[in-house]
């Protein structure tokens, strides 16, 4: 059931969104890159279907937590404290290191999309170039180009 759910929220995504990419104007293919519009088709859709199933599966498991919980009250309600405050404790002792890890997890996705935002750019350059068969030319004015930037910097 959770799986059927994940995919089915992962479909209307990648369609709404596939939609919404052909009726888009103009502009709003110029201001943004060929690859960031496929990153968020490709990966940011998955990952919002992971995020629905993962939602369900925090609710199943805080009600087994909760039946666990009832249960250990029932057998010796100061053991049961106890390791509540322990818990609390080391969660509050990890939670900079958690933090940290998040914050490298977020610059690393970054990254990672503004690669992918720029290979994806870069190979559909590429294949306009072969397509049209003006390698050369396109070789020539890219080397203008660093010439002109290289001048410019020593200026």
């Amino acid at each position: 059931m959770l799986a059927n759910l994940h995919t089915d929220v992962q479909k209307r995504l990648t369609n709404d969104l596939y939609q919404t990419y052909f009726k888009a104007s103009w502009p709003f293919f110029y201001k943004n890159n060929t690859g960031y519009l496929i990153n968020c088709m490709a990966l940011e859709t998955t990952r919002a279907g992971a995020a629905v199933q993962l939602a369900i599966m925090v609710l199943g498991e805080a009600v087994i937590l909760l039946f666990y919980g009832f249960i250990l009250i029932y057998v010796s309600w100061q053991l049961t404290i106890s390791s509540f405050l322990i818990a609390i404790i080391a969660s509050l002792a990890l939670k900079g290191l958690m933090r940290r890890a998040y914050i490298y997890g977020d610059k690393i996705s970054d990254i990672n999309n503004k690669i992918q935002s720029e290979i994806g750019d870069k190979i559909g350059l590429a294949r306009i170039i072969k397509a049209t068969a003006t390698e050369e030319k396109a070789g020539h004015s890219l080397f203008d180009l660093v010439n002109k930037k290289m001048m410019y910097r020593f200026k």
